[in-house]
């Protein structure tokens, strides 16, 4: 078989790959002799059947498995000659085989670019403090004390901390603004909903005249408020408007925070209040020095993305754009945004997927590359380990899920690659800022000579 390329563009490519005739009579030969020596035929014992009754009984199956071989043949042999690197088997076309006449296959298959990794020595770092306060350590442990508090019905008004059952309903002008948002209940109508008077939460919708409001009421309590909403608020229907809220509180419940006694150092098994200060102290500056370092690897992936400038393989960003876009959207179901504002936001967010694939593909194969070109590697025993913590997520037997990774190899090949770029990330960041970006991260190699592992 004789293979040539001819390109569509710079990652998608044609392998006309021309299959003789005395190749395709030698092989169906060869699959007639195999179903004779198999094949039961009326009247024969096996081995003996002539080839005119077996192509009547099996010219189907004969026909199946002759373009089956010499496909994959047709294929290896591109693959063999042409030496690109496929990422995607597209599409196999003029695998019509009939003995003794030539023929030709065209193979359409996605290759991988050519990739060289750009320098970002010379990025400056964002300087971030990794300071933390006294102020900080009591927000955390007052935090540490609200998430083991009781509440208690109290017969007084509302003070900023309580929680407070009411019920609300919010009128625009005479409409019922929960006809004018029916996916966002929450700016529209509640009842028997839980409110922490004063308080608004970071992340959870809310009104933030109801919660104040909520302020100087005991149950039996009702009031109106009005509430302007900004110009640039997430809700078109309510952005720049002012809306009327009736509340009715039906009880009112006190937070108790628990004693700091010996009962309680106990069950966070510390021996004191000082003790408890310092490791909430340490703890903090472990999530700030982490902190520092997410900042950082994003600048230097930023950087990557931008200083490079090549073509993404066609198929590879499709699967991606679309596992994005979908992600997407089931954030946005999962924060209340209904269907009709999806619809509204549709090119916006096609926009969004699309460009934040081809970020991932260029920094993924960047990555990779610089793996490549430092000769990092991956041992068998970390693969073993993201599998053993998976097996913890899942809550399933480890061998079990290994199990299920043998069925498909390329699960197994992801979790290396997600090693060996996060090892790639680490050892540009090493080259920045050198062994103050090593602190609590763990074991890398930076000589770059781990020893890579054979499937």
């Amino acid at each position: 078989m004789n293979a040539t390329v001819k390109d569509i563009n710079e990652t998608r490519k044609q392998l006309l790959v021309q299959v003789s005739g005395e190749e395709i009579t030698k092989e169906e030969n060869n699959l007639l002799g195999e179903f004779a020596r198999q094949a039961s035929v009326k009247g024969f014992r096996k081995g003996k059947a002539p080839e005119q009754m077996l192509r009547a009984k099996f010219g189907k199956n004969i026909k199946e498995e002759l373009t089956q071989r010499l496909s994959n043949s047709a294929y290896q042999a591109g693959l063999k000659e042409s030496k690109l690197n496929i990422v995607n088997l597209l599409n196999v076309e003029g695998n019509e085989f009939l003995s003794g006449q030539d023929a030709e296959v065209t193979i359409t298959v996605d290759i991988k670019p050519e990739v060289s990794v750009p320098d970002v020595s010379d990025i400056e770092l964002e300087e971030i403090s990794i300071e933390v306060s006294d102020e900080d350590v009591e927000n955390s442990l007052q935090q540490l004390l609200g998430e083991r508090a009781t509440f208690e019905t109290v017969d007084r008004t509302a003070v900023a901390g309580d929680y407070v059952k009411c019920s609300y309903e919010g009128k625009l002008d005479d409409q019922l603004v929960v006809e004018l948002v029916t996916d966002r209940p929450v700016y529209g109508s509640q009842s028997s909903t839980w409110e922490e008077a004063g308080e608004s939460k970071e992340g959870v919708p809310s009104v933030e005249a109801i919660i104040q409001g909520l302020i100087g009421m005991k149950a039996g309590d009702e009031k109106d408020v009005e509430h302007l909403y900004p110009e640039d608020f997430e809700v078109e229907a309510l952005s720049g408007k002012t809306v009327a809220y009736h509340i009715a509180v039906e009880e009112v419940r006190e937070k108790i925070l628990p004693d700091m006694d010996e009962g309680f150092f106990k069950g966070l098994g510390v021996e004191d209040e000082e003790h408890l200060r310092k490791g909430i102290r340490e703890n903090l500056e472990q999530q700030k020095k982490q902190n520092v370092q997410t900042q950082h690897r994003r600048q230097i992936e930023q950087a990557l993305q931008e200083r490079s400038d090549f073509p993404v393989p066609e198929s590879i960003h499709e699967q991606e754009a679309n596992t994005f876009l979908q992600n997407l959207v089931n954030n946005f179901h999962r924060q209340g945004m209904g269907e009709e504002e999806l619809e509204k936001n549709k090119e916006q967010l096609h926009a969004v997927a699309q460009e934040s694939a081809t970020n991932r593909i260029k920094l993924r194969y960047i990555l990779l590359q610089h793996a490549e070109d430092k000769k990092i590697g991956v041992e068998d025993s970390e693969v073993q380990s993201v599998i053993v913590n998976e097996a913890m997520r899942q809550k399933v037997k480890v061998e079990d899920l290994v199990k299920d990774l043998r069925k498909d190899p390329s699960i197994v090949q992801g979790i290396r690659d997600d090693i060996v770029i996060d090892k790639a990330l680490h050892d540009i960041l090493h080259g920045i800022k050198g062994d103050e970006c090593c602190e609590d991260h763990h074991h890398h190699d930076h000589d770059g000579d781990e020893t890579a592992v054979e499937d």
